[in-house]
């Protein structure tokens, strides 16, 4: 009987309304899995003739446009997200405090806007190319210049808004290390690099292996700034698909080929780790304390951090504030009132309900 009493003491508390979360679980999860399930009922249940089509002529293209975007992109995100992220969390800098909420803001603009932006810079008869042919006494074609509508110009715009992916999660990761770990490396003869790229890094692999999924996974479905730079891919074939074509069962069938590209970069992933298996970072050592920086260092590590927020902010700003200027709007007219009121909204309810979903499926 006492024995009874006191295993029952020892379970844990059961929380009113664990069914209730445990449903809301399975129900938020049925939700997102519904437009997946269309997906496959819709290619499944149609004809392969555009398909057969595409096959022949473009579909290779598509394909290996995308994986090539991708690894650019994913190998990009990774370089400054995780270097920045690791700058930030560990060392000490000038401007280190307002640069690590800065590095967030590219995540505000969309990578087409970006693309517009740079593309009115850039251009021919942007002001870039303007200028120098001015200054350098050139005529309009004796000038080369890298041309910003192509494929590695997509790959860039999508690098510089996507990288804070990457940048949010290996940060969190590098600041929860415990410091008794880095320590020993150190008092083993470890320098601060060799630190990084022993313990610190592989430590934070599944939160910066879930960042560039999660990266990946927006460079596949992108289909704004790959159309404005006329790359083709998959998410530009479907859009051709369904509207050239108006064959919405070859769009369907090329969606599911984009929903299993996305999860085989999640299964690769899975695959790459083997029988590798990452203990949850403790903060019982305490926390790495900031280490200081030489004083070329400490600049250089500043313009890095900078390099990113200048391209993926400050640039687009400008250039898109000087579009404004010249365009003669009203900017507080009820029109754009209405732009701004709706864009919060839809912000705020989109915060809202994945904040709930995230909380039921975290305690479910």
């Amino acid at each position: 009987m006492e024995s009874d009493i006191a295993s029952q003491r020892s379970r844990p508390p059961i929380l009113a309304g664990t069914s209730i979360v445990r449903a809301g679980g399975w129900g938020i999860a049925g939700i997102c899995l519904l437009p997946m399930i269309a997906v496959l009922l819709a290619a499944l249940g149609a004809g392969t003739e555009v398909l057969s089509s595409l096959v022949e002529t473009v579909l290779g293209q598509f394909i290996g446009n995308t994986i090539a975007l991708v690894v650019i992109v994913g190998v990009g995100a990774f370089v400054i997200g995780t270097t920045t992220a690791w700058l930030v969390a560990i060392c000490e800098f000038p401007g280190c405090r307002w640069i690590e909420m800065a590095l967030v803001l590219p995540l505000a603009f969309p990578a087409y806007v970006l693309a517009y932006a740079y593309t009115d810079l850039l251009d021919h008869p942007g002001i870039v190319q303007t200028t120098l042919r001015s200054v350098l006494g050139l005529g309009p074609k004796d000038l080369w210049f890298p041309e910003i509508r192509s494929f590695f110009g997509a790959a860039t715009m999508l690098t510089f808004v996507l990288y804070p992916y990457v940048y949010l999660l290996a940060r969190a990761a590098f600041l929860a290390q415990s410091a008794s770990i880095f320590h020993a490396a150190r008092v083993l003869g470890a320098t601060h690099l060799r630190a990084f790229f022993t313990i610190a890094l592989p430590m934070a692999r599944p939160a910066i292996a879930a960042g560039i999924i999660l990266v990946m996974t927006e460079t596949i479905s992108d289909f704004g700034t790959v159309s404005f730079f006329s790359v083709q891919t998959l998410a530009t074939g479907i859009y051709q698909s369904w509207f050239a074509f108006a064959d919405r069962a070859a769009a369907a069938q090329l969606a599911l080929s984009l929903l299993i590209f996305g999860l085989c970069l999640i299964v690769l992933e899975r695959v790459s780790r083997g029988r590798s298996r990452y203990e949850r970072a403790t903060t019982d050592g305490g926390t790495i304390a900031r280490l200081p920086l030489g004083p070329l260092a400490r600049w250089m590590a500043t313009a890095w951090c900078l390099l990113p927020i200048l391209i993926g902010v400050i640039i687009p700003i400008l250039s898109l504030g000087a579009m404004a200027h010249g365009s003669e709007q009203v900017f507080w007219s009820a029109r754009y009132m209405e732009f701004l009121r709706n864009s919060f909204v839809l912000a705020g309810l989109g915060a809202a309900i994945t904040l709930t979903a995230a909380i039921l499926l975290g305690y479910f």
